[in-house]
């Protein structure tokens, strides 16, 4: 998913960075196309369908529509108050309109509603992080590892956490964790890359930064930390 950097504190600080917003739940159960059109017949045949307000609003999110997003997202939660992958969408719409104490409050109702959302978590601690709040930050991404160890993300986003705090040795812990779950994780391999160059652990940086390189050659954030890294290994 796309990461927009906000100039708050936070993101500033650790730009190079990159927390990772879990997709919406929905999605990886659908069965059906998300395409603007199919929604848009399903409700005008049954404008009361909560879900199909919520995956109209899926389809306009992909297609860039934001506005009609969330018009659909509120449709759906006026219809099933306590819908909270509705409100997980639209907390996604806001973090990645540059509305992050938005996405908190949405966040906020749907944790009210079932504190066990682990996805919900991570994206509640994704959603403090841009608002420059990482102790709460911090909190969210360690209560959605507790809820789902598998979850790659959560570990990347709470390894980002705590190299925005400057413990490093837990950031690069958590780091191992998410590659652990999944060696292709991009994003956990360049951070661990810039972790690792924080401590002062040049020839394993490198190492990280070249695998996120045959990753994603295109990987541009990890190739210029690589370049600086050979022309001054001790930065």
């Amino acid at each position: 998913m796309r990461i927009i950097n906000w100039k708050t504190k936070a993101a500033a600080a650790f730009c190079a960075l990159a927390v990772i917003l879990a997709a919406a739940a929905f999605y990886r159960n659908l069965l059906w196309k998300s395409d603007i059109p199919l929604w848009l017949d399903v409700v005008e045949k049954s404008a009361v369908n909560a879900r199909a307000r919520n995956n109209l609003g899926f389809a306009y999110y992909e297609s860039g529509q934001n506005d009609a997003a969330i018009e659909e997202y509120m449709a759906a939660l006026n219809l099933k108050p306590d819908f909270v992958d509705a409100y997980n969408n639209l907390g996604v719409v806001f973090y990645e309109t540059g509305r992050p104490l938005e996405a908190i409050r949405v966040y906020e109702k749907a944790l009210a509603i079932n504190p066990y959302f682990a996805k919900g978590r991570n994206n509640f601690g994704t959603a403090y992080f841009t608002a420059g709040m990482l102790t709460e930050a911090l909190r969210e991404y360690t209560e959605a590892v507790r809820l789902d160890p598998a979850s790659v993300k959560a570990h990347n986003n709470l390894g980002v956490g705590y190299y925005a705090l400057g413990r490093f040795d837990e950031a690069i812990e958590e780091f191992s964790i998410s590659l652990r779950l999944d060696p292709v994780f991009v994003e956990s391999r360049y951070n661990l890359g810039m972790a690792y160059m924080k401590k002062g652990f040049f020839g394993e940086a490198a190492r990280e930064l070249e695998a996120t390189l045959l990753i994603d050659p295109r990987h541009e954030r990890a190739r210029s930390a690589l370049s600086a890294l050979k022309v001054n290994p001790a930065q």
